[in-house]
């Protein structure tokens, strides 16, 4: 389920009213917020596809391996 969501999050994540909540003044350590923002974001979408994929794996590893026990 996660896995259909994702890329709907990171799109709305993208979305100009999002990203210009970051396009101002402040800065972080000497970069306008605007950069760690989108480069987090994208990130952490990576990071959280990989986990998706890394346990819907195992989990479709256990099944197959239940199926082929008899079980």
């Amino acid at each position: 389920m996660i896995a259909f969501f994702l890329p709907w999050v990171g799109l709305v994540l993208f979305m100009p009213p999002f990203v210009k909540l970051f396009d101002n003044e402040h800065k972080l350590f000497g970069v306008p917020a605007i950069g760690p923002f989108v480069f987090g974001v994208w990130g952490a979408l990576i990071a959280i596809a990989f986990l998706v994929q890394h346990f819907l794996r195992k989990a479709e590893q256990a099944q197959e391996r239940d199926e082929g026990s008899g079980r």
